[in-house]
């Protein structure tokens, strides 16, 4: 049966419910024959029987057979709720089958939200958001009005305000409908703040019957880009941001976001939120854009709702939230490239340890503690993370420096998965509560929102059983003034969940990245290359912090940076852009469309890295309007970014198509990353043209980590630069390290680079970014090659000048060609010769030289400009037609250089090849002018005229020479005319124009017949003027100048018969100057030929014998050179010569001559030669040449014809210079015929001879001499005499013209000769990189000493080079083979004598792989690790580049460079460092193979083992704290073995750890000192991974000034249980401390103890430094007290003798044990002192000059205060400011720090040097020698101080000053006044590291001495006029002036000609 009651809770009125109210009736019939007892059996019902929820009437009764009972049944429930309960019924006290059902329902008013979480959009300030909710009532019996409560917000300046509104549109009232249900109600709940503040607030609805409900509103207004960003989203097209101002004036400005109104249409938009509600938004808009002035709304409403809502300022928005867009949603592409934009950089810079990949939400919500999450009972708990998992908890603590309160880095989960779940969200709530208290915005991300999808669910499921045990305990509180909901539990299905999951974690990571990284803007302060106050027209932004309302205060610090940049650079960089002008100014106000075509972007890069200019952002477009250009010029910043390792990874298409966040990241790292690519310091590389020159750059590490960069080389020379080591720098912890930096200069323009080291992070450490300029100067110049040429003046010769390209690159070289009247070897001297010639161009129009700069330039010095002032006025004399040569790499090719010659002088060419990208070489072309050739004399009518030769034409026409006649005793005198202009030098000019000329103007010259017209050679000869005398040539002129004349000196070349005048003067006419048409050769004839285009010369010609005279005139001025040549004739009829005929002998010349007599007559000259002939014979040449082939010890014939081309019989002698060949000593030959020779050939040695035999034919006397001495004869062969250099005395005699009977007949000989069989092969066997001998039996068999020497052709094979063996000795030839290389191989050993020849033996050598190496095993605690070396010899000659391959490298690992081979020079051992770590006690697996792998040895094994020994004690770590404060420690423990492994750690004291520890008494392990904390959330079961680290903190706070000591103790147990394994384990002592014993005599657990020592130090005081002042050179003895403040030790102090060895190991200064002992102090208590200091530098400079001593020490009885008085010397050497800190310890504990300051003034002056100039722009020196003040030279510097006169000079300015007892260093002082009437002062420094010098220099005028002899004064002026000198006072004159001139600085007065 079932009763169901229903009952509202208005019902209920003082908790006294009415029971008739809510009561049924239950009858019960006994419908059976007998007798019934029945009983309601309550004891099983439940609850709610008890209770009385449920009551009954009658519980029992009697009913007779067919009786009827009414039992009345009361529901009275407390509240509201659903109850339920089933009671039985019990028959004749038995159970029946009878049950009762009871239910019932109390109903309540209920509302629900729809959304039940409202999660309004963040923005910006004084910008309404507008959301709409659905109210539902339900359950109200009445009509009920709803009141609505708002909170308010209190502001971080303590203002309450209160941000929301709501209205009810349709009414507040809850209406009933007809069929009883309540009607919903519409609600808008809007938002607006004017400051900022993020809140979660509650609103609370109250009904007429106090039933209140809450809802709770997520609401943020901020002005930050990062987290108004949805906001951005949704109004991308319909918001803007301006700068508001309110003065034309371009001052300051608000930066504001507001709407854009458009006129034809009003932006409408719809959202969604998360929760499924749709919303509608209307947005007004102001219609100005980029005003001044922000204007008010439109006066156009669209609706009464907008009319009465509308705000002043038209900022408004209705908008609502949407957590994640879908992706067919606009906003979804935006929201993306925020997730990217975040998701990139935390994973680039957001971890400890470099780069971690993250993907937001999942690795995030994943990897949220460092431990594993197991369960044995639900698998789906299951979760490993390695020891490498990277938690938010750390990036949180790597970007804040600060850990959750209660966290550590290794957290780990309980097993329990409600715990897991709970504590989870635990943690994500700290996490969330940590970032709002830093200024987070993060109302509407909850706790659970951060779970993955499988714990929310476990989320909600224990939330929910929570919910159901709340609801129970609130059934029995009958009141109702509360009604619990569900507001803080959400039910989301999964995809929902996923979307809200992925928002919460970007907007978590984004509001992290806000508070903790984007301050840093405003920190950093930047190395600003620029000055924004002398920017005009920038924009001023705000820096209030509510100046906008969009823009926080970091962000617009960065929005001026872009501007402030921008508007620098964009001149600069654009400037000579490639496509488009300079970019128009723009104000950059938006991080989105002011930066999508790059430009801004590209100008901040370029202020701090400008070499990117020319190689980037030159072709970027600076107008770009298409898509297509916004991603070329985003492509090149792109590019330009990773040129310089700039390492975002941002992509093109995120500029050119920008996100706001995504922009704001990029500029912030920007912000913070270029300042560090200004440079540092300059390094500087001088040289000379291609030299390579390399520097040093010197690196210090000051951590304790160790520092990895990575270098690179930018900028437009970076080609040039090289680092020779390599890129990868590694500097260790406190070392320091230097990079090479090789520079070969190509150009000789400076170069220039930049050298960026780029940290690599190493185990989390990285560096700043550090950059060096690197610039370069060529110094000297050395020519490739020097090609000396000669020319006559004014004739065009052509050479080839071979060029050789330097470089390994193809190109076109530019041809450059550089006159001077020196040799230019200095950088400078080409450069301004390159600077004068781009001055002078060519001019075919003007026909003048065309200067670009007018102005007649100053007197220039000669010393100065390097013989380049004479550039301008030099007439060019080298050409080439090729101005472009195409070479390839390595190869030579010829260069056509034309050299024209215009003056006697060297002429020096500097020939530059140039490629703009390969580089430059230079080449020097030395070319002498010669004198001319002879020029044309006019003719002349004159009977001594004989003929003049330049008046022939065609092949036959040679030089003018003009012939006169005279006899032997006559005196010609005639008067030669000469021509007013030099035709050769015209013709030149000419020549020289037309090479000068482009090829356009000579073709057109060509056409037009003007290539050699006068106006081409007057512009080509005005080159050969100067300056100044060009322009007064050029000067218009009013009359016709006077007439000039051009003066000549005269010279010639018989001067004994020739007579000449000294000097000619040639008239200079206009007409010859300007207009003159120069005729040619073929026109010059007597009648074109007038006296005025002549001037004479007179010539006197005395003859002394008859011939023919030649006679060079030589006309020469300071422009002209002229020849020429006349002939004088004188005619006699015996004239002789002689003509001789040389040929070989044998050869015959055939020539038809006069027998005897030969005349050869001039028709033409008149004159006739008789000549006598002769003929000489020469030495023959060699008969033929002769190839023999032969072996050793072989006989070998070879017949030779010998010819007798005589006409006697001949006998020839024969000789040979090659012992090894013989034959028959004489041979006979008949006349004419020929004789066959046999030649015998008999080498002893292998090898190519080469020779020659002769055969001399004797005189008969000779012949029959030697006959006659000669009476034996000799049938066979014998060894030939040896050829000398007498032999051919015959055939010199010959050739001498001796007796014609000697002859000599030879042949040249080549004997190739070849080896004989080998005595005997030996076969040796070897092993690679061993050594093995060889024994070699020789033999004498010979009488005699025998001399052998020994060849070996292979350098693997040693022995001795020689020995001697005696007649009949046998020796043991001793020989060595040692290789590299496996594999066989053919050798031989060569044995030399000259008595027995050469013989060898054959080798065939095998060599086989080297056999493997066992080295000793090696012993080493667990924990740690030893080095062993393996010794890696060779022996051999070759060199081994080894390759490493170990098989085990977790315990063995070797410290070699993996990225390079291990080299192994010859003849040498290189041992090789393996660090050996055990991972198991015992030798386990601990056995490894090293092998090294080459391509000679193929492989070389070692094999190594080691065995694990229990760990002992463990290095003591000491840390220091002030005392009442803490000092933490990190102790890491890695777990060494292989296993998973339960950690305990425990902290104990000294005493505890030195007693041997069981399992039992480890566990009861406390320390006895207080002052130790471990701050380990779980110290026990600390599950660790193998090879996992352990950082376990230890904090050390002291109360009192004593010594702490204690140890840490980690107990490591098998996570199976089981125990360790250790084959030895019955050997171990059971005294072992460091291992615990189980019962079976195991190894149950292994302890590793770290001693820790705390030493207190005195509170930190603010102590006014304690200063030491001392002028330098001096000694000062100052006595400093100190007072010893705080917790001091007193008689309780602990023993000396115990702490003592503590403090040594701190290793201080000094250690005072005898001091002055007042009364009342322990003498047991000893200070130890040291002076600290800031740097090395420093403490290298005052260690050595600072001395203390502690002289007394006295306490205060009654205050404790202990005082220190110490004796400090300071002697300083040169001046200084330095500070240290002078630290005590007392040995019984205790660390005081007082600060010390050390000054050094300025010395006195060491000397006054006095140097007396020696004349205006002359130097004087004065020298001294100077030595450092050690015994060890010390480098110096020496310069002069500010305010000495620049007129002085110091040499060296660097260097090193030689050792004390030497000579010194030479110091040279230089004074080089360049005016006089003045002081010349200066103060010389010379400083060393511990010295310094000072030196007052004056300079002195010069001695002068007046004249001693009266002046002479020479007057050519007939009258001469007498007059009185008057006085005049120009000052009383000037003060009288009243007008002023032309230059005066007075203006307005007339100009007024003033007369005394």
């Amino acid at each position: 049966m079932k009763l169901t009651f229903t009952q509202h809770s208005s019902c209920i009125r003082y908790n006294s419910p009415d029971e008739s109210l809510n009561s049924q009736e239950l009858d019960l019939k006994n419908i059976s024959r007998q007798y019934l007892t029945w009983k309601l059996n309550c004891d099983d019902a439940g609850k709610n029987i008890q209770d009385n929820i449920f009551k009954f009437s009658l519980h029992a009764g009697f009913l007779d057979p067919g009786q009827k009972i009414s039992i009345t049944v009361f529901f009275c429930p407390p509240c509201p709720g659903t109850y339920a309960s089933e009671v039985s019924v019990c028959l004749d006290d038995n159970p029946s089958h009878y049950k009762i059902t009871l239910s019932g329902i109390m109903k309540s008013p209920k509302i629900n939200f729809d959304p039940p979480f409202l999660m309004l959009m963040p923005v910006p300030l004084d910008v309404k958001t507008e959301r709409a909710i659905n109210i539902i009532p339900q359950d109200y019996l009445r009509s009920s009005r709803i009141q609505v409560e708002l909170p308010e917000l209190e502001l971080e300046d303590g203002d309450k305000i209160c941000p929301f509104s709501v209205q009810f549109p349709e009414g507040q009232d809850i209406i009933l409908s007809s069929n009883g249900t309540n009607m919903k109600l519409n609600c808008h709940i809007s938002f607006r703040s004017s400051k900022p503040i993020s809140s979660l607030g509650t609103i609370f609805f109250t009904d007429e019957e106090e039933n209140r409900f809450s809802l709770q509103v997520a609401a943020t207004a901020e002005n930050c880009l990062l987290t108004l960003y949805p906001y951005l989203a949704f109004h991308l097209s319909d918001q803007q941001v301006t700068l508001i101002s309110n003065s034309k004036v371009y001052s300051s400005g608000e930066v504001i976001l507001h709407p854009h109104y458009t006129p034809q249409s009003l932006p409408h938009s719809t959202s969604s939120s998360s929760f499924g509600a749709i919303t509608e938004s209307t947005y007004e808009y102001s219609q100005s854009e980029f005003d001044t002035t922000l204007e008010s709304e439109s006066d156009e409403q669209t609706s009464e709702e907008s009319k009465a809502d509308s705000p002043s300022d038209g900022r408004e928005n209705k908008s609502e939230l949407s957590f994640f867009p879908d992706e067919d949603k606009e906003q979804y592409t935006f929201f993306q490239k925020a997730l990217t934009a975040v998701q990139n950089w935390f994973t680039l810079f957001g971890w400890s340890k470099g780069p971690n990949p993250i993907s937001i939400p999942y690795s995030l919500r994943r990897d949220v503690c460092k431990a594993q999450r197991s369960s044995s009972r639900e698998n789906v708990f299951k979760q490993n993370l390695g020891k490498d998992t990277k938690t938010v908890y750390g990036m949180l603590f790597h970007l804040s420096g600060q850990l959750l309160p209660g966290f550590t880095l290794s957290w780990s989960l309980p097993l329990d998965p409600v715990e897991q779940i709970l504590q989870l969200h635990w943690q994500h709530s700290m996490f969330l509560d940590f970032l709002k208290r830093q200024g987070a915005c993060l109302p509407h991300v909850m706790p659970e929102f951060l779970l993955e999808p499988g714990d929310y669910k476990r989320w909600i499921e224990v939330q929910t059983r929570l919910k159901a045990r709340m609801t129970e305990l609130k059934k029995g509180d009958g009141k109702n003034s509360d009604v619990f909901s569900n507001e803080h539990l959400f039910i989301l299905e999964d995809s929902v969940f996923e979307t809200i999951s992925k928002r919460a974690w970007t907007d978590v990571l984004l509001q992290v990245y806000k508070v903790f990284v984007l301050p840093r803007v405003s920190l950093r302060k930047t190395t600003d290359p620029f000055n924004l106050e002398n920017v005009l027209n920038m924009p001023r932004i705000k820096s209030e912090p509510l100046s906008s309302n969009i823009y926080s205060p970091y962000e617009r610090i960065i929005l001026t940076w872009l501007n402030k940049h921008y508007e620098k650079n964009r001149k600069i960089v654009w400037k000579d852009g490639q496509k488009g002008e300079v970019p128009p100014m723009r104000w950059i106000v938006n991080f989105d469309r002011d930066l999508l075509d790059g430009l801004v972007l590209a100008a901040q890069l370029a202020a701090y890295c400008p070499y990117l200019i020319a190689t980037h952002f030159v072709r970027m477009y600076t107008n770009a309007k298409t898509p297509a250009q916004f991603l070329h010029n985003c492509l090149i910043l792109v590019n330009a970014m990773h040129a310089v390792n700039l390492t975002i990874d941002i992509k093109a298409t995120d500029i050119c198509d920008p996100n706001p966040v995504m922009m704001l990241i990029l500029c912030v790292y920007l912000y913070e990353s270029l300042p560090h690519y200004l440079p540092k310091e300059t390094i500087e590389f001088t040289g000379a043209l291609h030299a390579t020159v390399v520097k040093q750059v010197r690196l210090k590490n000051p951590s304790i980590k160790t520092l990895v960069y990575n270098a690179i080389l930018v900028g437009r020379d970076a080609d040039d630069f090289s680092l020779p080591k390599g890129n990868t720098i590694v500097i260790s912890s406190k070392r320091q390290t230097s990079i090479n930096v090789e520079f070969t200069s190509r150009f000789l323009r400076p170069a220039e680079a930049v050298l960026l080291l780029i940290s690599k992070r190493v185990g989390g450490i990285g560096g700043a970014t550090l950059t060096f300029s690197l610039k370069s100067e060529v110094k000297h110049i050395e020519p490739a090659d020097i090609l000396k040429c000669k020319s006559p003046c004014y004739e065009l010769k052509k050479i080839v000048l071979n060029v050789t390209n330097p470089f390994r690159t193809d190109g076109i070289f530019r041809v450059i060609l550089l006159e001077s009247t020196s040799c230019l070897s200095q950088p400078e001297q080409i450069y301004q010769a390159r600077q004068v010639k781009q001055e002078q161009t060519f001019s075919s129009e003007n026909n003048v030289i065309n200067c670009k700069n007018s102005a007649l330039p100053n007197e220039p010095n000669e010393e100065n400009n390097f013989n380049c002032s004479d550039q301008s006025s030099l007439l060019h004399e080298f050409f080439s037609p090729m101005e472009k040569l195409f070479l390839t790499a390595r190869s030579s090719s010829g260069l056509e250089i034309h050299f024209l010659p215009f003056n006697l002088e060297k002429r020096y060419c500097t020939v530059i090849l140039v490629n703009e990208l390969i580089g430059e070489f230079v080449y020097l072309v030395e070319g002498t002018g010669d004198i001319p050739l002879p020029s044309g004399l006019l003719p002349m009518d004159s009977p001594n005229v004989l003929h003049i030769s330049s008046t022939l034409e065609g092949p036959s026409a040679a030089e003018p020479v003009l012939y006169l006649k005279c006899s032997l005793e006559q005196t010609l005198e005639e008067n030669l005319r000469i021509p007013l202009i030099n035709e050769s030098r015209e013709r030149a000019l000419a020549i020289a124009a037309q090479q000068q000329m482009s090829n356009i103007e000579y073709e057109r010259r060509k056409i037009t017949e003007t290539l050699d017209s006068s106006s081409v050679r007057v512009a080509t000869a005005l080159l050969g003027l100067s300056r100044v005398e060009r322009c007064e040539l050029l000067k218009p002129r009013k009359f016709p100048p006077e007439l000039k004349y051009v003066d000549y000196s005269v010279q010639v070349s018989m001067r004994e018969l020739f007579d000449v005048p000294e000097k000619l003067s040639v008239p200079v006419l206009a007409s010859s100057r300007v207009n003159l048409k120069v005729p040619s050769i073929k026109d010059v004839s007597p009648e074109k030929i007038d006296g005025s285009d002549a001037v004479e010369l007179p010539i006197k010609f005395i003859p002394q014998y008859a011939g023919c005279y030649r006679c060079e005139i030589l006309l020469k001025s300071s422009r002209d050179i002229r020849v020429y040549v006349i002939k004088c004739v004188v005619n006699t009829s015996h004239a002789e010569a002689e003509i001789e005929f040389l040929t070989p002998a044998y050869q015959a010349v055939i020539q038809d001559i006069p027998i005897g007599r030969l005349i050869l007559r001039n028709a033409m000259a008149g004159t006739e030669s008789i000549f006598s002939l002769k003929g000489i014979g020469k030495k023959p040449l060699a008969q033929d040449h002769i190839v023999i082939d032969c072996q050793v010890r072989h006989v070998t014939r070879k017949v030779l014809w010998v010819p007798n081309y005589t006409k006697n019989k001949l006998t020839y002698k024969v000789s040979s210079d090659l012992s090894m060949v013989g034959g028959s000593p004489s041979l006979t030959v008949e006349p004419g015929d020929t004789v066959a020779y046999t030649l015998s050939v008999s080498p002893w040695r292998r090898g190519i001879f080469q020779g020659v035999i002769s055969f001399v034919a004797e005189d008969e006397d000779q012949q029959q001499s030697q006959h006659n001495s000669s009476p034996e004869k000799t049938d066979g062969e014998q060894a030939l005499q040896k050829l000398s250099t007498e032999t051919p005395q015959t055939v010199d005699r010959a050739n001498t013209g001796g007796s014609s009977s000697n002859c000599k007949v030879w042949f040249s000989l080549k004997i190739n000769s070849i080896p004989a069989a080998p005595e005997r092969t030996i076969d040796v066997k070897c092993r690679a990189l061993n050594t093995v001998g060889i024994n070699i039996p020789i033999t004498n068999p010979t009488d005699e000493i025998l001399q052998l020497s020994v060849v070996l052709e292979n350098q693997s094979l040693s022995g001795q080079k020689s020995f001697t063996l005696s007649p009949k000795q046998t020796f043991f030839y001793q020989l060595k083979f040692s290789s590299a290389v496996v594999g066989t191989s053919d050798e031989s050993v060569i044995f030399l004598s000259d008595m027995v020849g050469e013989f060898w033996y054959a080798l065939k050598l095998t060599v086989e792989k080297p056999l493997p190496t066992s080295l000793p095993e090696i012993e080493c605690e667990l924990g740690k690790w030893v080095r062993l070396h393996i010794p890696l010899f060779n022996p051999t000659h070759e060199t081994l580049e080894l390759e490493i391959a170990n098989s085990n490298p977790s315990n063995f690992s070797t410290e070699t460079d993996p990225k390079h081979p291990l080299i192994v020079a010859p003849h040498s051992t290189t041992e090789v460092p393996v660090q050996f770590c055990p991972s198991v006690l015992g030798k386990g697996n601990h056995k490894a193979s090293i092998t090294f792998k080459c391509s000679q040895i193929i492989e070389w094994i070692f094999y190594l083992s080691g065995t694990g020994l229990p760990p002992h004690l463990m290095e003591p770590t000491s840390m220091s704290a002030c005392i009442f404060q803490g000092s933490s420690v990190i102790i890491s423990f890695k777990n060494p073995t292989p296993e998973n492994v339960l950690v305990d750690v425990m902290l104990t004291d000294q005493e505890q750890s030195s007693c041997h520890l069981s399992a039992s008494v480890l566990t009861k392990f406390t320390t006895k000192e207080s002052a130790f904390h471990l701050l380990l959330k779980q110290t026990r079961g600390i599950q660790l991974a193998p090879k996992e680290k352990l950082d376990i903190p230890v904090l050390f706070m002291p109360d009192t000034m004593k010594m702490y000591e204690t140890a840490v103790v980690i107990h490591v147990m098998r996570e199976n249980g089981e125990n360790w394994p250790y084959e030895d384990s019955a050997e171990l002592s059971k005294d072992l401390k460091s291992i615990i014993v189980s019962e079976d005599g195991g190894i149950q657990a292994i302890l590793w103890t770290y001693p820790v020592h705390g030493i207190p130090e005195a509170p930190q005081q603010k102590l006014v430094p304690a200063v030491v002042c001392c002028q330098a050179r001096q000694r000062v003895e100052k006595r400093v007290e100190v007072l010893l403040t705080g917790a001091v030790p007193g008689a309780t102090a602990m023993p000396a003798t115990r702490n003592s060895a503590l403090i040594n190991r701190h290793k201080p200064a000094n250690i005072q044990e005898e001091v002055q002992v007042t009364d009342g102090f322990s003498t047991t208590v000893e200070f130890l002192y040291e002076l600290q200091y800031q740097s090395k530098e420093i403490k290298s400079q005052l260690e050595s000059l600072v001395g203390m001593h502690l002289i007394q020490r006295e306490r205060d009885p009654e205050s404790g205060i202990i005082t220190l008085i110490f004796n400090i010397v300071f002697a300083p050497n040169k001046p200084m400011r330095n500070e240290g800190t002078l630290v005590v310890h007392c040995t019984t504990g205790g660390i005081w720090k007082f600060p010390m300051l050390f000054i050094a003034t300025e010395p006195e002056v060491d000397d006054v040097i006095n140097i007396e100039a020696i004349g205006l722009n002359k130097e004087s020196i004065v020298d001294f020698k100077l030595t450092s003040q050690t015994r060890y030279p010390e480098p110096f510097t020496a310069y002069f101080l500010a305010g000495s006169d620049p007129d002085f000079v110091v040499l060296p300015q660097a260097g090193e000053l030689l050792p004390v007892g030497t000579v010194g260093t030479h110091i040279t002082v230089g004074f080089k006044p360049r005016m006089y009437g003045k002081k010349h002062k200066a103060t010389l420094v010379i400083q060393t590291q511990s010295m310094q010098w000072t030196y007052e220099i004056n300079g002195l005028p010069p001695q002068t001495t007046p004249p001693t002899r009266p002046a002479k004064v020479v007057s050519t002026s007939c009258y001469i006029r007498s007059a009185t000198v008057r006085q005049r006072n120009f000052l009383r004159e000037n003060l009288k002036l009243t007008t002023t001139g032309v230059s005066s600085p007075i203006k307005g007065a007339p100009l007024v000609l003033r007369t005394k």
